[in-house]
């Protein structure tokens, strides 16, 4: 069975689509991991920082309570 031209290039066209698909299929489940790594990693960093700010406002707070009663200002570790 010989191939015309014709049946050639639909053929290698119609190869060039489904790979050109089957990478963007390929992209697109990468970039959704992608995406849902990155979100639980920024979820611990954003929680992280709230613990921090929440320890500095707790520091800030011991420090104005003593120099409110006169007291020495001590280091909050």
């Amino acid at each position: 069975m010989t191939m015309t031209r014709g049946r050639l290039v639909v053929l290698g066209g119609l190869s060039l689509y489904l790979f050109v698909f089957g990478f963007a299929c390929g992209v697109v489940c990468d970039r959704i991991q992608a995406d849902r790594e990155r979100t639980v990693v920024l979820q611990r960093y954003d929680e992280a920082v709230q613990q921090w700010h929440s320890f500095l406002m707790t520091a800030e707070r011991r420090a104005e309570t003593h120099t409110a009663d006169g007291a020495a200002l001590q280091e909050v570790r």
